[in-house]
């Protein structure tokens, strides 16, 4: 999100803009957001501005007086109610920018929300899709523009992330480490699936590691971290991971060159920088496809050989009931927590004992696969193999259409959020259910 900011906001020919964040991003960020950016910066950092769960003793947020125009980034992920209550009483056009949805496999934010006095789903999109004019929606694919249109019509505009391919330069002057490695681009979190990376990794044969980049972003996602780095660290399973927060940690692009491929295995893309990046950078990329961003992509001009759709297990591999037991469990317990009026919208898992795709299994089970000999899973699984040649089609930059789209009228208003908010409700709880994010522990 933070790419996105940086390249985006000299393309508004602003002659002042103003940061505000809850957290005072990185000095080398912030020197590239400043040059982007062609005018004078303020930024301001104020803790009313992050996170509501990491900072509850933060005043209410302020928006600054002498603004012409707010550009709003992922309200829609449900963090901070109150500052999306604040845009959405501004006065001023907004450009509410959303990468995320708060509904998308996120539901533990709902009794923050609740608490913070946004009691309905109707409270939430009022918020989130304010009813004033003024204001225009941003999303970063064409399946939730296709979801959005039909209700929104010119209220909502179809925004890729603005890709802009790195100037060639010369080669790191040293390598970073002299072993293989398969480079995970990553923060250490859940619905990034990564002991399927690890999986995946380790099929390749001896001599080949894994190595992520991020560490934890949320309290919520530690105990995801710890289980993974625990086992990992027990079977000597050849992993590094969050390399990019360790002390004395190489530089991006020392770790992008030595790569020997990119592995993705995310549960879920917005838009899928990570393979946009790969295929900047030249490296092989092996992936799961992106159902929601891999027509966009395609349309930009990236070709990707080897993606797959799923990972499947038989289940002798794990523990097969004491796993439906487990699932069968925690979907109960997280459809509880529902509001009544979604809680008949969802299924819940049905084993039916034969092979499940890895991504559906929950972190104990996948943990499982995992501690099995590699030679038996690889074979049992007939895993996805990395293709020896990729030809990776040149990408096309698309244009970023943020600056061609022209604001709605301040004269009227719409109440047409609320459907909105329902309409992206049902196509999420419709869709494939992932144990692995239904609790913070599975």
């Amino acid at each position: 999100m933070r790419r996105v900011i940086e390249l985006g906001a000299g393309r508004f020919g602003a002659g002042r803009i103003t940061l505000i964040t809850g957290e005072a991003p990185p000095g080398e960020w912030l020197a590239g957001f400043c040059a982007a950016a062609g005018c004078a910066v303020a930024v301001v950092v104020d803790p009313a501005f992050g996170y509501r769960s990491e900072h509850a003793q933060a005043g209410p947020p302020r928006l600054p007086d002498g603004v012409d125009l707010l550009w709003a980034h992922n309200l829609s992920l449900g963090r901070n109610l109150p500052l999306a209550r604040e845009v959405a009483q501004a006065e001023v056009p907004a450009l509410l920018h959303h990468h995320d949805w708060w509904f998308d496999h996120r539901w533990d934010r709902w009794p923050e929300m609740v608490a913070d006095g946004f009691g309905t789903l109707d409270a939430v999109a009022d918020a989130i899709f304010p009813r004033r004019a003024g204001c225009l929606h941003l999303v970063i694919n064409s399946a939730d523009h296709a979801v959005l249109a039909p209700v929104l019509g010119g209220r909502v505009a179809l925004a890729p992330p603005p890709l802009e391919k790195p100037v060639d330069r010369d080669p790191p002057a040293r390598r970073w480490r002299a072993e293989r490695y398969w480079l995970a681009p990553c923060r250490l979190l859940r619905r990034k699936n990564l002991a399927e990376a690890v999986l995946l990794t380790r099929w390749q044969g001896a001599g080949v590691r894994l190595v992520t980049t991020g560490g934890v972003s949320s309290a919520g996602e530690r105990a995801y971290a710890a289980r993974l780095a625990a086992a990992a660290a027990e079977h000597a399973w050849p992993v590094d991971f969050s390399v990019m927060t360790q002390p004395g940690a190489p530089a991006l692009d020392e770790v992008w060159s030595g790569a020997e491929a990119v592995v993705v295995t995310s549960l879920m893309e917005g838009f899928g920088l990570p393979f946009a990046e790969a295929a900047f950078a030249g490296v092989p990329l092996l992936g799961r496809a992106p159902v929601d961003s891999l027509p966009d992509l395609a349309r930009m001009g990236f070709s990707f050989p080897a993606l797959y759709a799923d990972v499947q297990v038989p289940p002798h591999l794990y523990d097969h009931a004491a796993e439906a037991a487990r699932q069968g469990a925690l979907f109960t317990t997280w459809r509880a927590g529902l509001p009544a009026e979604v809680a008949g919208l969802v299924r819940p898992p049905e084993p039916d004992g034969g092979a499940v795709p890895f991504a559906r299994l929950t972190l104990t089970a996948q943990l499982e696969v995992l501690a099995v000999p590699v030679e038996k899973s690889r074979d049992a699984c007939q895993p996805v193999t990395l293709q020896p040649a990729l030809p990776l089609a040149p990408a096309q930059v698309p244009v970023w259409p943020v600056p061609a789209c022209s604001l709605p009228s301040q004269s009227s208003t719409t109440d047409h959020g609320r459907a909105a908010h329902a309409a992206l409700l049902r196509a999420r709880l419709g869709g494939p259910l992932y144990p692995l994010l239904l609790s913070p522990d599975t």
